[in-house]
């Protein structure tokens, strides 16, 4: 018997709807999904592809650095920020961020987290927008060299690191003792990440390690750092409720990545955990076991502020060309009051950070340890002048 001709129509348009459901679910239609912009236009949103863990990727190759394999303490590292309207779509299309989920939670088990470890922590956990509104805001991109060491270099921090000096004195010399780390340097990061413990950051390390490993920019680097601390979760080092960091996953005093924590946590006092939060002995040696492992060389110093008594090519500039002082001397570089270049005979590279100012600065091994610590020239400076400071009082 003939079949109406509008019953076809109908199960011909329900058969259709079913294979394109099928294909919508493919891997390949996920890999291009539309969605709209701010401006309401349509666009593609790729999905990142699921990666096994690494061992930080986003570190850019840079021949001749002891520790290139160290992951980086932190990761609020100068890269290029994202348009404000570049957002991670959440609320148009829930199904992509439940199927990365999925793909993340059977990684994790494969790894040896527990389900009951995943589960918990990310019960209820979705990207957080004000996790992206900081990573467009990061002050090394803002701030010229001037501005920046003004901020860091004030009165109150110079006062209060020396005061911490004082108070730590001796653990720190017991610490320099074994790591071979001088006391002022570890203050002064101390003193540049947190504020010497004050302002550790209180988000959720989870929920900002989902949004920034769901974000495709740099999402190998933060997955495996999301999966850092679900193991450290699943190891019972530290609770959930007390994994609580910086927007971008940084933890405690001096704002260590959970990879960096796994590997360097130092149970400075034998308590059986290592509270980076508020134990200062265990604060401190993890630092020192981080730049010891970096290639800290102890007693040579970061580099200095100089004078040009003529030109420099810009073959010459940056951290890639490494000469003596001698050779440096011959070009016509001085100390900064206009006399000859003095201290120990040791590679150095010429940097310009700041073109507006135009200052010039000759910066040893240790100066490329800190610039680990994040891969900012403005940042590593201030560290670098703010333990000098503090080092006046020693």
């Amino acid at each position: 018997m003939m079949k109406n001709p509008r019953t076809l129509v109908s199960l011909g348009l329900t058969s259709l709807g079913l294979l394109l459901g099928l294909l919508l679910r493919s891997p390949l239609a996920r890999a291009a999904v539309p969605t709209g912009n701010a401006n309401g236009e349509a666009t593609l949103l790729r999905q990142e592809p699921r990666v096994a863990a690494v061992q930080n990727p986003q570190r850019p190759a840079e021949p001749g650095l002891a520790g290139d394999d160290l992951p980086s303490p932190r990761a609020v590292d100068v890269v290029q920020a994202r348009p404000a309207g570049d957002q991670i779509p959440r609320e148009d299309s829930p199904w992509l961020y439940a199927d990365w989920l999925a793909g993340l939670r059977v990684e994790a088990l494969a790894e040896g987290i527990s389900a009951a470890t995943f589960d918990a922590a990310l019960a209820g956990v979705a990207p957080l927008p004000e996790v992206l509104a900081s990573d467009r805001n990061q002050p090394e991109l803002k701030l010229g060299l001037e501005a920046y060491l003004a901020r860091l270099l004030s009165e109150r921090r110079l006062t209060t690191g020396q005061a911490q000096l004082r108070h730590h004195h001796q653990l720190l010399l017991e610490i320099q003792a074994r790591y071979r780390v001088e006391p002022r340097f570890l203050v002064a990061l101390w003193g540049a990440e947190s504020d010497y413990g004050r302002v550790t950051g209180n988000l959720p390390v989870v929920g900002a390690l989902v949004t920034l490993a769901y974000d495709p920019r740099r999402a190998a680097y933060f997955r495996a750092e999301l999966l850092a601390a679900l193991h450290i979760l699943e190891e019972h080092r530290v609770t959930l409720a007390d994994l609580r960091g910086s927007w971008a996953g940084a933890m405690g005093g001096l704002q260590f990545m959970p990879t960096v924590y796994r590997r360097f946590a130092v149970d400075y006092n034998g308590d059986g955990q290592v509270d980076i939060w508020r134990d200062p002995g265990d604060l401190f040696a993890t630092g020192g076991a981080y730049l010891a492992d970096s290639g800290w060389r102890t007693g040579q110093g970061w580099g200095c502020e100089v004078r040009l008594s003529r030109p420099v090519g810009p073959e010459l500039l940056g951290h890639g060309q490494r000469l003596s002082l001698a050779q440096w001397r011959e070009r016509g570089v001085q100390a900064l009051d206009g006399g000859a270049l003095a201290g120990l005979e040791q590679e150095a590279s010429l940097i310009i950070p700041d073109a507006a100012s135009g200052r010039a600065f000759l910066v040893y091994e240790n100066f490329r340890v800190l610039r680990k610590w994040n891969r900012s020239d403005l940042y590593a400076l201030a560290v670098a002048m703010l333990a000098d400071r503090l080092g006046e009082g020693e």
